[in-house]
């Protein structure tokens, strides 16, 4: 289907470029999916009032709100962070955490906002640190499995211009851990955070390049230290990770140059704080995707992960997916997203759309503009029982139905209605999806 226009018409949007000089975040996974129905994408506005702001879909991504102001704090956006309660295993709330700075001359704020959607409520806004040499960078905000909440900030490659704070109280109020002994990111815009494998753990595991070695650091919050272990050395490009709420495994991927133009994205099950499996990679040795090509990561539970990356067909403006249906041990089906072929950062929160099977991936656009278009994720076999009295009409009727539904990938919801299940009458056609 045609790809949907996601930020508002007029808005000039900055969805994450990388930039490594100057730390920009790459927002990657900006999309939060509460309901199969219901999304907020979180974007950076540089036109106009420029500033944070979210639209909402309550029709799983065909329409979608006015913008709302989160921040307009932030001049000079350099990081923006997004993290669903729901993420976390275990928890159960609403709230939608937000990590932000900017970067004015060499001044450098850094800020926490939570977003309640049970009520579309904003917290007030909390200023975590400012400084005159500390500017820009990643701001990831993350929740561990016994709510404890985190924010880490990541200014540049140096070990000292990085700060962990936590909180116990929801965002309440804020206190500042150990970095000892965490070295800086080489380049700085590339980590993500995620909780402990443990339930009920208040610790939290940060993946990162350093030194051209992509590396698992894991803060246990008791003792507040730090402990890396080596993942693989290879040259940084781009990286994300999703968590699996069945065992709290996260599932982290990343992107390595393969010799010249060509690109391998690697795929890591972390199973415990210094633990891991290599699984196989979504792709290997791949021209077409871009020195620093933006990728993301979803789960639809219990073992189903699809990837989001730039470069589908060999072309750096199409955007591409692969699914897994046994958790990263095999790739298949390969689809391209837009229609448009101006793709620039491809990005996707996490997947929850059992209801529907697809999922609406979102990217940012080489005309600043954030689009969107539907990726499925279950193969349908449909069965379609039709009574011998049933005329021809009715028949024909009856399939077209059927091919709309499959065309929408809405048959759930759009023809439960209509057919009921094990009915072989002319009113009731039973159909069965599996």
């Amino acid at each position: 289907m045609a790809d949907i226009q996601v930020s508002p018409v007029g808005d000039t949007v900055n969805f994450g470029v990388g930039f490594p000089n100057d730390q920009i975040t790459r927002h990657v996974h900006n999309a939060v999916w509460t309901t199969a129905l219901i999304g907020y994408v979180f974007y950076y506005q540089t036109s106009g009032t420029v500033g944070v702001y979210y639209v909402k879909t309550l029709d799983g991504g065909l329409t979608w709100s006015a913008k709302v102001t989160v921040s307009t704090s932030v001049p000079n956006l350099k990081g923006l962070g997004v993290w669903f309660d729901k993420w976390t295993p275990g928890i159960t709330g609403t709230k939608i955490h937000l990590g932000y700075n900017s970067r004015t001359a060499f001044d450098g704020v850094h800020y926490y906002r939570s977003l309640d959607t049970a009520t579309d409520t904003l917290s007030s806004e909390a200023l975590l640190f400012s400084s005159i040499t500390l500017y820009g960078g990643l701001c990831l905000p993350c929740k561990a499995r016994d709510g404890t909440l985190y924010v880490y900030i990541q200014v540049d490659a140096a070990a000292a211009n990085q700060k962990l704070f936590r909180s116990t109280d929801d965002g309440g109020s804020w206190l500042a851990r150990s970095t000892v002994g965490l070295q800086g990111s080489a380049p700085a815009h590339q980590a993500v955070l995620s909780p402990a494998v443990a339930a009920g753990s208040s610790d939290v595991y940060l993946m990162k390049w350093h030194s051209n070695t992509m590396v698992l650091e894991y803060y246990n919050n008791t003792a507040d230290t730090w402990t890396r272990t080596t993942i693989e050395s290879a040259d940084p490009l781009s990286m994300d990770a999703t968590i699996r709420n069945s065992d709290g495994h996260t599932f982290l991927i990343y992107l390595i140059s393969a010799g010249g133009a060509n690109r391998t994205l690697r795929c890591v099950e972390i199973t415990g704080n210094t633990t891991f499996t290599q699984l196989t990679d979504v792709f290997t040795a791949e021209a077409g995707h871009n020195s620093e090509g933006a990728i993301s990561i979803g789960i639809w539970e219990p073992v189903e992960l699809l990837v989001f990356y730039e470069g589908q067909g060999g072309n750096v403006l199409q955007a591409g997916a692969k699914k897994s249906a046994n958790g990263g041990i095999t790739w298949i089906n390969e689809q391209r997203i837009d229609e448009g072929g101006n793709v620039n950062i491809v990005g996707q929160g996490e997947l929850f759309f059992a209801a529907t099977g697809r999922v609406l991936s979102v990217w940012a656009g080489t005309d600043s503009i954030i689009w969107g278009n539907f990726v499925t994720l279950i193969d349908y076999t449909i069965e379609v029982l039709i009574d011998s009295s049933v005329s021809d009409d009715t028949k024909a009727l009856l399939t077209k139905r059927v091919l709309r539904a499959l065309e929408h990938r809405t048959l759930a919801l759009e023809e439960s209605p209509t057919y009921s299940a094990g009915s072989t009458s002319a009113n009731h056609q039973s159909i069965t999806v599996t």
